[in-house]
């Protein structure tokens, strides 16, 4: 899973959220309340000024008076406490009293007749989200955490280490300021190192995927990379960052640009370390973690680089995991830092479905633990796998009758079913994870790391083997092959994005292209019709009912008339360097069409 931030590609701010902001690099923390540190839970409540006035206020935790602190209209605090606390502000006619969730984000927004109102971000959830963060610490708590890294250059680097070396240490420095006002995370450096790029890894994801296989972060938890590989890039599409993921062990930036200024590079690398912590892209177009940097804004007199609330309360969370815990994966945070990430990246997702970051983070926290999203997935694949005991044990006409493109479409009523008893944040998504486990009885799911852990989570050796037992082969178009095709392009649009999920399919068929099977463009037309479903789902365009009512084969297959399949290498090549009626494009596009055609389930 890779967060790619491209320099010039379009990008709509549209969002259901509240408009928020940046917060500036000022003294961020409040005097952390007491007994926050006592124990392994440190609870965050993110409070962000939109009105246009200065606002003075305190927090108290239990009835025990706090330091105050004064916002700036623009500016943006983070609190620890632990568990709700009780706000105190001046609301400009007299003070006003407001209980305050913990793990929340909370706006001073202009009220009536000069006045000032609270208001709260919706992002899922109450206080009880914070249940099961209350665990001792692994080490004696500081104020802050030190992140070990380690920097490296590519062979490709253009000046000498006497030159480069001092350069990237002042850039993290300046970083790890802003990072640490925000999160209580400092960089440390331990390592400086050089590696030779292989000369094949044109592309950044290759070059991304090429510098974790290649790179140790060792002595380091995470290893900071920067490329000065030059490639002439196609108009819009320059990537100048990525990391796998949150708390993922290898962040890559792209030194070279004739045209970067130095507090741009700071702000590309600033957005990268972000995404580590836990940060997605943001609506907000001051924000650090907008998706489309290299803009011009770092360089203005008055711009302060940093993050918008919500990013800064996502940020927090995993910081003081890090700080309380030494957490350096997933896997390592506490059950409810899990619950509460799952519920925000939810509602981003909802909030911003043409963006993939969060729901790409919500896959990552849901698939580490007992989760709603995985508890979700759980129930869906178990509905699918009772419904095929439940047929093969029946001796119903009926039953009977529920045979290849019928079945699939009886297993998807049942799955959609049990996705409607989930909650609305994670439904969605785990309808289409536990459609991808369930229908599929190939062990692809379990040989990719990437959705290994989901997989063995959701269901044990035994059930599975139950469960492949009893499918009986659902089908679309009465071809399996094409069913799988559709329900694995599905889960990865939900894990990846679609245009990830289109390039993996891509490479599927370009792979048999040169095998036995041969390129299939009906196989394309499966992946991109599962693609388009996900995508439909995610988006809420196509009520869960709907689906457990009348989901039919016929109103998300196109037709695939006059498809050819089974093309070798040769002829493959001619279709991507060709012009004319039997190229890659047109056919692709044609199957676009015909899935654009298709009904809404009636």
């Amino acid at each position: 899973m890779t967060s790619l931030c491209d320099r010039t590609a379009p990008v709509t701010h549209s969002v259901g959220l509240a408009r928020l902001g940046r917060a500036v690099p000022a003294m961020l923390f409040l005097a952390t309340l007491s007994a926050a540190t006592a124990t392994g839970r440190a609870d965050v409540v993110v409070m962000a000024n939109r009105s246009r006035v200065p606002v003075a206020f305190r927090i108290d935790r239990d009835a025990v008076p706090q330091e105050s602190a004064r916002l700036l209209p623009g500016e943006t605090l983070a609190v620890s406490t632990r568990g709700p606390c009780d706000l105190t502000y001046d609301a400009g006619g007299g003070s006003i009293e407001y209980r305050l969730d913990a793990n929340a984000v909370y706006l001073f927004v202009p009220g009536p007749e000069g006045t000032v109102a609270v208001s709260q971000v919706d992002l899922g959830g109450t206080a009880e989200t914070g249940e099961g963060r209350d665990v001792p610490a692994t080490a004696p708590p500081s104020d802050v955490a030190e992140l070990p890294v380690k920097v490296l250059v590519d062979n490709h680097e253009l000046t000498r280490r006497d030159v480069w070396e001092p350069r990237l240490r002042k850039r993290i420095a300046a970083v790890s300021d802003v990072l640490e006002q925000t999160c209580r995370v400092r960089l440390k450096i331990v390592a400086v190192e050089q590696w030779e790029s292989h000369p094949d890894a044109t592309e950044f994801s290759q070059a991304l995927d090429e510098f974790r296989r290649r790179v140790d972060p060792q002595p380091g938890a995470l290893a900071v990379g920067f490329t000065g590989r030059y490639r002439s890039p196609v108009v819009g599409q320059l990537h100048l960052g990525g990391t796998p993921g949150l708390l993922q062990t290898h962040v890559l930036v792209r030194e070279w640009s004739a045209t970067m200024s130095e507090p741009e590079r700071e702000e590309v690398l600033l957005h990268e370390l972000g995404h580590y912590l836990g940060a997605v892209h943001s609506p907000e177009p001051t924000s650090v973690m907008r998706p489309v940097l290299a803009d011009k804004q770092a360089i203005r007199t008055r711009f302060r680089i940093g993050f918008d609330p919500v990013n800064t309360l996502l940020m927090n969370l995993i910081g003081e995991e890090i700080r309380l815990r030494q957490a350096r994966a997933v896997s390592d945070l506490t059950e409810g830092t899990r619950r509460r990430l799952g519920q925000i990246y939810g509602a981003l997702a909802a909030a911003v479905p043409d963006d993939n970051s969060a729901r790409q983070y919500q896959y990552q926290v849901g698939m580490a633990g007992d989760t709603p999203l995985s508890e979700a997935v759980r129930d869906i694949v178990t509905a699918v796998r009772d419904a095929a005991r439940q047929r093969q044990a029946s001796a119903s006409a009926a039953a009977a009758g529920l045979r290849q493109d019928r079945l699939t479409e009886h297993y998807v009523r049942r799955a959609a079913e049990a996705a409607g008893q989930a909650p609305q944040d994670v439904a969605p998504v785990a309808l289409l994870l536990g459609l991808g486990i369930a229908l599929d009885d190939s062990p692809t799911l379990l040989e990719n790391p990437l959705t290994r852990e989901l997989s063995e989570r959701v269901e044990t050796p035994d059930q599975r083997r139950e469960r492949r037992a009893l499918l009986s082969g659902p089908t679309l178009v009465d071809r399996r092959d094409l069913a799988q095709h559709f329900f694995l392009s599905a889960y990865l649009t939900a894990v990846v994005g679609a245009p990830a999920a289109e390039a993996a399919g891509l490479a599927k068929e370009l792979t048999d292209a040169r095998q036995a099977s041969g390129f299939s463009y009906i196989d394309l037309a499966a992946n991109l019709a599962g693609i388009a479903f996900a995508e439909r789902l995610l988006r809420r365009e196509l009520p869960l009912a709907e689906l457990a009512r009348r989901f039919r084969v016929a109103d998300v297959m196109p037709d695939l008339a006059d498809l050819p399949e089974g093309l070798r290498w040769p002829e493959v090549q001619s279709h991507f360097t060709t012009e004319g009626p039997e190229t890659f494009v047109r056919y692709r596009d044609e199957i676009r069409s015909r899935i654009a055609r298709l009904r809404t389930p009636r």
